[in-house]
């Protein structure tokens, strides 16, 4: 028989998980959406035949959904050690 954790102001290690799956998941999938989404959709069969699909998704699109990321981790890592330093 395993003993669980019992204190409550810790996660248990397979919920952080879990959590982190998730969140894992749901930022591919925003990012998935990002490249997909705009005036024009581009399929996966356009980015074989269409030079104008593979353009606009491999110069506009994915260093735009790049940008963001890098400037929303920069955001983060900012955040937390403005955290640990004012407490």
């Amino acid at each position: 028989m395993t003993m669980r954790n019992t204190d409550p102001s810790r996660p248990t290690t397979t919920r952080l998980r879990r959590a982190m799956a998730l969140l894992v998941l749901l930022l591919l999938a925003a990012a998935v959406l990002a490249l997909w989404a705009g005036r024009q959709t581009i399929g996966l069969a356009a980015l074989e035949t269409d030079e104008m699909a593979r353009l606009l998704l491999f110069r506009l699109r994915l260093p735009r959904v790049l940008m963001a990321a890098l400037v929303g981790s920069s955001l983060a890592m900012a955040g937390a050690a403005l955290q640990a330093l004012f407490r």
